[in-house]
């Protein structure tokens, strides 16, 4: 519990002012050493912002201690819309014309028109109980009506048949006819049943929709069948029909209880979300690839692309094709794009299910629509220096060695397949002089920042005013930016002999000194030289010797900042050290104050008792003078 002190109660003295006053000289010390932890803690943030530069400036030697730098080449093409190329090592400098006829691209297929299923319809029923109904919408051929029973039958012997009357369905796209039998099961009966189509002009041949033929002995029954075709184009009108046959030894039996169609028309999709009411499955195979896709009346077009890009498990051909194709839906239409470019990538399917025969992707044998082709599947073709190449890709890194050029359009402007002299592109592969004049001025501007950086820290009033150490690492670093490389010869021997020196050209190009050490690079001179002899410009910053600039730099920077072991790593722990321990004389002195403080406040309390002891006692004897006086003047009376 915090101690309670009442100030100058007795004494009338501010005591707190006074002890306030006290403590401030007490802690005259205490300030002192604060200001000394603040200004070793300035020197080490000022140490630490050295060590930063000069790792920046260590990180722009790297590019410079490689070869490549200086002797790498660059591809320039004449026209970069259609060519452009990059020369990597084993590239040699020289000219080339290129002319490019085709580009490689992935095969993509897009439905014509996708189509789902509508709302089915009845086009008739019989249940042949009423001989003029069945008359009105059927014809009759050596067959028998039994309207008491409702049932058709047959003599032994004979053939018959019953032909529905043209139907009108008026389906643009064609569409699902359903007719649904009951006829009898019994020995040496059959039955054939078929339909045609009119589309507007011309009745279709008869297509058997499904044949039942009992040879051998077979429980005497009516048994129900459904039979299903799905027809294409414009339906306009349909027909169905019966033929029986059996033998009955001259007996007329009953074969058939009733039948009923249905027709379900297509209809154009207006929505990537609605139902098709398709059911089956279909493959799709590139390159030897083939994947199986499953699915049911309720998937749409946009669940019939995410099924389609679903990833196949690994060394499984399903479900999912994700692996070689890609699928969108653009308009309502699915969109299959082959994952393989070129001609190996070329897309084909299987469809018994007639699913993608439905989306508009292939006719009723599964081959492709021509309409669907949106894009075929080829190769690139291209000329260099009239050489005609293929290849399956655009980016073509085995023809030039080193050189990878990329064909982004073509030259082949009359299209015969023949690129003429005017319709190919020159690529030049020369010297990358501009990598290495990058590099070097990256090092130059790094430089200057640090040269600057210091001379501000040692200068009059900066953090570290004086500093010898600071001092001779710049000066170091001045003297190996302007020494003479060890060991070279010929006309580039020196960082000045290809533009670099610590002064500014003027005039004639004299050089002239600069006090903080900076650098001056002339570009135009350090590109003429790389162009003369790019080899030896490299020498300056890096050689077998180990005497180039950028190796000494290098070697003598990670001396300064080696973690632990360096110069300055040393530093700011040598002054960091020195700021644990003023932290420890600190936390003695503030504790030694608090005490202090606390003593003070006890001997001003126990003077504050005092003095209420004597006022109380000077009170008393006051009072007691009083009543004697009192007394004395009551006698006198």
């Amino acid at each position: 519990m915090p101690t309670v002190h009442f100030s100058g109660l007795a004494s009338g003295l501010d005591t707190d002012n006074i002890i306030k006053q006290l403590m401030d000289i007490e802690r005259i010390p205490l300030t002192r050493l604060q200001q000394r932890k603040e200004q070793y803690n300035v020197k080490k943030s000022a140490w630490h912002d050295v060590y930063t530069r000069l790792s920046n400036l260590q990180s722009k030697l790297a590019s410079l201690k490689l070869s490549s730098t200086f002797t790498s080449l660059k591809a320039i093409s004449s026209n970069t819309a259609v060519l452009t190329a990059t020369a990597g090592s084993g590239a040699v400098a020289g000219s080339y014309n290129v002319g490019v006829i085709q580009l490689a691209q992935a095969h993509k297929v897009a439905g014509i028109q996708s189509l789902k299923y509508g709302t089915s319809s009845q086009i008739f029923t019989d249940t042949f109980n009423d001989g003029s109904y069945t008359n009105s919408i059927a014809v009759l051929d050596n067959l028998s009506q039994d309207t008491a029973n409702g049932l058709i039958g047959l003599a032994s012997g004979t053939t018959g048949s019953i032909t529905a009357n043209a139907l009108n369905v008026d389906a643009p796209y064609g569409g699902r006819l359903q007719l649904t039998v009951t006829h009898k099961e019994q020995i040496n009966t059959s039955y054939v049943y078929e339909y045609r189509v009119y589309d507007g002009s011309t009745w279709s041949e008869w297509q058997t929709l499904g044949t039942y033929t009992y040879n051998t002995s077979v429980p005497i029954s009516f048994k129900t069948y459904t039979l299903n075709v799905d027809l294409t184009g414009n339906v306009t009108q349909v027909q169905v029909r019966a033929t029986l046959n059996g033998d009955f030894a001259n007996n007329v039996i009953p074969m058939m209880a009733d039948w009923t169609a249905e027709f379900t028309p297509l209809e154009p999709v207006t929505s990537s979300t609605q139902a098709l009411g398709l059911a089956g499955s279909f493959s799709i195979t590139v390159d030897g690839k083939t994947r199986n896709i499953s699915i049911v009346e309720s998937d749409s077009l946009q669940s019939i692309a995410n099924l389609i890009n679903t990833m196949p498990p690994e060394g499984q051909t399903g479900p999912g094709a994700g692996d070689i194709v890609n699928a969108s839906i653009v308009d309502n239409r699915l969109i299959i794009t082959s994952k393989t470019i070129g001609a190996s990538g070329a897309i084909t399917f299987s469809d018994p299910d007639h699913i993608l025969e439905r989306l508009g992707l292939v006719d009723g044998s599964g081959n492709i629509l021509s309409e669907a082709n949106i894009q075929r599947a080829q190769d690139a073709r291209f000329t260099v220096d009239g050489l005609t190449i293929t290849r399956s890709t655009n980016s073509i890194t085995d023809v030039i060695p080193g050189v990878t050029l990329n064909l982004l359009g073509i030259t082949n402007a009359n299209a015969n397949d023949t690129i003429e002299p005017e319709e190919t592109i020159s690529l030049e592969v020369t010297n990358d002089t501009q990598k290495a004049v990058d590099a070097v001025k990256d090092l130059v501007d790094q430089y200057n920042s640090v040269m600057d950086f210091i001379s501000i820290k040692i200068g009059k009033g900066g953090d570290l005013q004086g500093d010898p150490t600071l001092a001779r690492i710049q000066q170091s670093l001045w003297k190996m930016v302007t020494e003479r490389v060890a060991g070279l010869a010929g006309d580039y021997q020196t960082p000045w002999s290809i533009g670099l020196s610590t002064g500014a050209n003027v005039g004639s190009g004299t050089l002239t000194f600069d006090r903080s050490g900076k650098l001056t690079l002339d570009t135009a001179k350090l590109t003429a030289a790389l162009e003369d002899n790019p080899a030896a410009v490299a020498a300056i910053f890096t050689n077998e010797g180990g005497t180039g600039l950028a190796e000494r730099l290098d070697s003598y920077l990670t001396s300064l900042i080696r973690s632990g072991e360096g110069i300055i790593p040393s530093r700011e722990k040598g002054l960091q050290n020195i700021m644990d321990d003023l932290d420890d004389q600190i936390a003695r002195l503030e504790d030694r104050l608090a005490r202090k403080e606390e003593q003070l406040r006890r001997q001003f309390t126990a003077l504050e008792q005092a003095l209420s002891a004597l006022q109380s006692q000077g009170m008393w004897l006051s009072t007691q003078i009083m009543n004697l006086a009192a007394i004395s003047q009551v006698t006198r009376k």
